[in-house]
């Protein structure tokens, strides 16, 4: 016997159960709407801390990269409210925005570092993971200003196993403006395959620092990568 889908009304009455059973009803009925509003609360403060970060450590063009990226994130965890069934799932997704928030402080007062403080060469920088993953290396620019800064960002991904990324290098990144160069460069493989391919434009391959820079950024994030065609014929 075919068993009719759940009305509206029944599932909210569903759903309702489910938050009073993690303590998050306020007895008045209120329950989907407190808790919406509690976690939207929580989007923000990540948004606010995340300025106060910004305008403390100010980062010139790596920012115009970097500074979306934060905000894209936010708004991809925001929706994660109304698919939260369980008392795991809350404590899960608030967690979530807490550490993205932490990260992000934390990578910022790293690369204000590693632009104008005096110590050693600077590693890459890794923020976030999965479709939000995201690599920067920046450069002592105490003494030398226009030494380039490094960007690695993961941008879409095919069922194929396919991921697409952009790679930013900002020759001078210490000037707010700067709009740098960009490249799309391409991995493919299957992502626990250990080793994966990569794929990039003839023109950043032939330019060995920099395409071993994007191979650094690789390694940092943790992926194995097996150099194009063009690099290993040219050896």
């Amino acid at each position: 016997m075919l068993i009719p889908p759940a009305s509206p009304s029944r599932r909210r009455c569903q759903r309702s159960v489910i938050l009073l059973e993690v303590g998050i009803v306020d007895g008045q009925g209120e329950g989907d709407v407190d808790l919406r509003e509690r976690y939207q609360g929580l989007c923000d403060g990540v948004l606010y801390a995340a300025e106060t970060a910004e305008d403390m450590y100010r980062l010139g063009g790596i920012d115009n990269l970097l500074v979306p990226r934060l905000r894209e994130t936010v708004e991809r965890l925001r929706p994660l409210v109304d698919s939260a069934d369980s008392r795991r799932d809350l404590a899960e997704d608030a967690a979530r925005l807490i550490r993205l928030g932490h990260d992000y402080l934390e990578l910022r007062r790293s690369l204000f570092g590693d632009m104008t403080w005096l110590g050693p060469e600077p590693p890459w920088r890794i923020f976030g993971k999965g479709p939000t993953a995201l690599a920067v290396r920046a450069r002592k620019t105490v003494i030398a200003r226009d030494l380039p800064a490094y960007l690695l960002a993961r941008a879409t991904a095919d069922a194929d196993g396919r991921e697409s990324w952009s790679f930013t290098i900002l020759d001078r990144p210490a000037w707010a403006n700067e709009p740098g160069r960009t490249w799309t460069v391409s991995l493919f493989g299957e992502p626990d395959s250990g080793e994966r391919t990569l794929h990039a434009p003839p023109d950043i391959e032939e330019r060995r620092t920099e395409y071993q820079e994007l191979l650094y950024g690789f390694h940092a994030l943790g992926i194995t990568v097996r150099p194009g065609m063009l690099f290993q014929l040219d050896r």
